[in-house]
């Protein structure tokens, strides 16, 4: 086992809902995750209410609004805000986003902090062909501009 000084402040951001207490799954999840140091994730509550507990991990969640828009619009506003917080707050050096859209959020709480003079790491995951998934899993009106923000933001990522 390393010494707590050698670890790692880890902070994953993403789309992903947490129940307080902790699912089996994501209770695993970040169980397995903690060799890593300690972890801190942003993310969204299961409903209307924001929510801050620690269990496996230090969880910040953000209300669920009800129209995806507006969680994108709220990951992109809270979600940098809340990843600057935690850059600054509890001196994180590695974030994660769990997919090319959260990155933006990521990458602009990444490029903010570097005026500062603090180095953050980004790390962004890519489940599959994220660009195309979300048109199998529901209807998007329209297409084209969902694309081209879509393109716009995996880009800047």
């Amino acid at each position: 086992m390393m010494p707590k000084t050698d670890l790692y402040r880890v902070c994953f951001l993403g789309g992903a809902r947490y129940s307080q207490p902790l699912d089996a799954t994501s209770e695993k999840k970040f169980r397995a995750l903690q060799h890593l140091g300690e972890l801190f994730v942003i993310g969204f509550s299961k409903n209307l209410l924001p929510r801050q507990f620690t269990e496996r991990a230090h969880f910040y969640l953000m209300p669920q609004l009800s129209l995806p828009i507006l969680r994108y619009i709220e990951m992109f506003v809270l979600g940098t805000m809340l990843a600057l917080w935690v850059i600054f707050r509890q001196e994180i050096r590695i974030l994660v986003a769990q997919s090319p859209y959260e990155g933006v959020a990521a990458a602009w709480a990444k490029i903010i902090a570097s005026w500062f003079g603090r180095q953050v790491m980004l790390v962004v995951e890519s489940h599959g062909d994220f660009a195309e998934s979300i048109f199998l899993q529901r209807r998007i009106l329209l297409t084209g501009l969902y694309r081209l923000g879509m393109r716009a933001a995996a880009s800047f990522t």
